[in-house]
């Protein structure tokens, strides 16, 4: 029998690794399945993209113009800042501010995402680096913040329109006046481009995983099966340890939200300043600075939207 999942984010973890690796990237490519999407595949944001956004211009320069007498020295340079990365996973992105000099506030639900991220980057190596438990809307700081980020799809993750305001008002309250809030989001189109796809999987020595998405009303849905080999010590004979292989089922569903309904959200948490980004690569440039809207509100042509929002 399958075994069913409480948490999908705590077993995701054991296939964290693997989903950014090129290795397996090309494996991916390489099904059929995917062949005839694979040019606009191309088009998206590879999955270590939210680890080096910072980078981009506009993110940065965005998130500087307001707390330029703070001292920083310029792009990279988050010295003395204090930083929330609410759906932190397993840490990298924290880790990468933290060693940039800010003192960063990594938040998850997932217990085990957590403890990967204490063991990859234990604080004898972070001493600014923290790491919480909790339901992100409910996330609490013990200082007030330059910069809130929730990155790789933590908006669309929120499925309840009300947890999303939530997390708004608590981002809002507990920056500094000028802070920025950054976050992206998947768009319709992405949504469609997923179900096109119909089946994908990835392969590994250790890893099988087979995805099937649908999508319907506003809902992406992504139903995974897993298959992990069973370690030694969980079987009784040790001679085919290795041979086993455990089923896992699970479930990850997203909301695709549209954009004016997120930008006046914003504006009733309080932020006063609210833009939105396409950005097609770690080291891209910005396409396009504000994006027109088509007459439902959606932005058009993009598969993944990135916003700054400031207090």
């Amino acid at each position: 029998m399958p075994q069913q999942i409480s948490n999908p984010y705590d077993l995701i973890v054991h296939s964290y690794a693997h989903f950014q690796d090129p290795a397996v990237e090309a494996v991916r490519r390489a099904s059929a399945e995917l062949l005839a999407l694979a040019a606009l595949r191309d088009k998206l944001p590879s999955a270590t993209l939210p680890y080096t956004i910072i980078e981009a211009p506009c993110i940065n320069d965005f998130i500087s113009s307001s707390i330029s007498s703070s001292g920083s020295s310029g792009v990279g340079d988050w010295s003395s800042r204090s930083v929330a990365d609410l759906g932190c996973g397993a840490g990298e992105f924290a880790a990468g501010l933290a060693a940039r000099g800010a003192c960063v506030y990594g938040y998850d639900s997932s217990a085990k995402m957590l403890a990967r991220a204490e063991r990859d980057f234990p604080s004898a190596s972070y001493p600014d680096l923290h790491f919480i438990r909790t339901e992100l809307p409910e996330f609490k700081v013990p200082e007030p913040l330059t910069a809130c980020f929730a990155l790789h799809d933590v908006v669309n993750h929120l499925t309840n329109a009300k947890a999303v305001c939530q997390l708004f008002d608590n981002c809002y309250a507990q920056l500094k006046p000028g802070g920025s809030l950054v976050f992206d989001v998947l768009t319709e189109r992405y949504a469609r481009a997923m179900v096109a796809t119909d089946l994908s999987y990835y392969l590994a020595e250790d890893l099988t995983a087979f995805f099937y998405n649908t999508y319907k009303g506003a809902y992406l849905t992504a139903e995974i099966t897993l298959f992990l080999p069973v370690s030694e010590a969980a079987v009784n004979e040790p001679s085919v340890a290795g041979t086993l292989w455990r089923r896992y089922e699970l479930q990850i569903k997203q909301r695709i939200y549209k954009i004016s309904a997120l930008s006046k959200a914003l504006s009733g948490s309080g932020f006063r300043a609210v833009r939105w980004f396409a950005l097609r690569h770690p080291h891209a440039e910005v396409l396009r600075a504000e994006l027109p809207e088509t007459a439902d509100g959606s932005p058009e042509r993009e598969l993944r939207l990135y916003c700054c929002a400031r207090k």
